[in-house]
């Protein structure tokens, strides 16, 4: 079973639903917080920006924070192939100023996405709603954040912007953009690998201790989740599983 983590754990939910009529709760749903910070590269104001040479993601830094497992993640872009519109409808003048202003600091427009990793907690989780409409229940995510979270981000906002600054860009006021709980896209941890055999866990080679025969292949089976983007290693431990499913 490998449909991401939302879609893996409401298969299991409905699953158990429909066999049981019994409505569970999957803890420790994970996410990764996403900080978006928009800059002002001062030394590209006036020049063109060449679309061509665009690639996401050219850059990348992180932020230590005390252990390693919960470094700061962070991802530079360029603006270089966004809509002009959301950008230019924040400046306080007319549109043909805003669109002059914007052709000579579009090249130096750039935004760094700032990931921050997450743990398993009681308070998030995944349950089903089946009081609309008990044949095709609703799944209905719970999203808690960490204790600190306000002076975790609020810290590192002030890290990144030092170091954008001695880069020679600066960060607008007030276009700081934190994403709501629960918006991004690397949801893990509900079904999590464990040495034990508690249940709505998996092994560590991710074969459910709860349904026989069934191994779970996506980030359900994550107890941890870094800032890190986990695309490559979601990728890597499905074949770890794939291998312990043709031992098996």
């Amino acid at each position: 079973l490998a449909c991401g983590t939302l879609g893996t754990s409401k298969i299991v939910l409905e699953s158990i639903y429909r066999k049981t009529g019994k409505i569970i709760k999957l803890h420790g749903l994970m996410d990764n917080r996403q900080v978006l910070v928009p800059f002002l590269n001062l030394g590209m104001i006036g020049r063109p920006y060449k679309g061509d040479t665009y690639q996401y993601n050219q850059l990348a830094m992180e932020l230590e924070n005390g252990p390693l497992k919960e470094a700061v993640h962070c991802l530079v872009t360029t603006l270089k192939t966004s809509m002009i519109h959301p950008v230019i409808e924040k400046f306080p003048m007319d549109l043909r100023a805003s669109l002059h202003l914007f052709r000579n600091i579009h090249a130096a427009l750039g935004v760094v996405n700032v990931n921050f990793h997450d743990t398993r907690r009681d308070g998030s989780y995944l349950t089903l709603d089946v009081d609309s409409n008990p044949e095709q229940p609703r799944l209905v995510i719970q999203y808690t954040p960490r204790s600190g979270e306000d002076e975790r981000i609020s810290k590192s906002l002030k890290r990144i912007k030092k170091v954008l600054w001695k880069l020679g860009c600066v960060v607008p006021p007030g276009m700081v953009y934190i994403r709501p709980m629960g918006a991004s896209v690397h949801y893990a941890g509900t079904l999590p690998m464990s040495g034990g055999t508690g249940p709505w866990t998996v092994s560590k080679d991710c074969k459910s201790n709860d349904f026989e025969n069934l191994y779970i292949a996506d980030g359900s089976t994550y107890p941890f989740l870094p800032a890190k983007n986990i695309t490559f290693t979601l990728m890597a431990n499905a074949i770890r599983v794939a291998e312990a499913m043709g031992k098996a």
